[in-house]
């Protein structure tokens, strides 16, 4: 069948790096505010004890390393990804999108459009999730076609909106919301079933 459009996405290490923070601020929300709430907690009680034991100060300094790695998880994801591609050359995917499914240039069949869980977009790439483990990352850049065309295009064949990944700073009760429940919606599907670039 004829695409109705067709994008790429050559990976490079960075790339790779934002796919994991994606994946994390998209299906991990729930790990990412536990950990702020715990790190706060701590430093609130470690203020609170500082001035009578000086268990305080070693519970705001627990809280402060644990603040500020509340994003370590995707960066070691993205190491052991990168590590897999030592002494190899970075994939560089080419899609097509017909009615019926997509397809690139390393399957051997067409992905139907019933299999993807979520439709997140940042400034510069596009990313179709499978699930938590699996995503079709598509450089806005290399699309041959209108970008608004293709956006409506998959979400009319998928079901599905596109939405911004979680972000801390920027955090509301909608944004919340909509976050669980993609993690919800991910955890449903069979992770091993899915043929896109996978994070593992």
């Amino acid at each position: 069948m004829e695409p109705r459009f067709t994008a790429g996405m050559r990976y490079d290490a960075d790339s790779i790096r934002r796919l994991c923070q994606v994946r994390r601020d998209t299906f991990e929300v729930g790990k990412k505010l536990g950990i702020v709430a715990a790190s706060l907690l701590l430093i609130g009680l470690g203020l609170f004890m500082s001035s009578i034991n000086p268990l305080g100060i070693l519970m705001m300094l627990g809280g402060s390393i644990m603040l500020t790695g509340v994003n370590a998880p995707a960066s070691v994801l993205a190491d052991k990804v990168l590590q897999q591609f030592k002494g190899k050359k970075f994939p560089n995917i080419q899609y097509s999108f017909s009615e019926s499914g997509i397809t690139t240039n390393e399957m051997t069949e067409e992905f139907p459009y019933t299999g993807i869980a979520a439709l997140i977009e940042d400034k510069e790439y596009l990313y179709l999730f499978q699930n938590r483990l699996a995503a079709f990352m598509i450089d806005r850049s290399t699309l041959e076609g209108k970008e608004n065309d293709f956006r409506s295009f998959l979400e009319t064949q998928t079901g599905l909106a596109f939405c911004e990944p979680f972000k801390l700073k920027s955090m509301n009760l909608r944004n919340f919301l909509q976050a669980i429940r993609l993690s919800r919606s991910a955890k449903s599907r069979n992770k091993e079933s899915f043929p896109g670039d996978r994070l593992r």
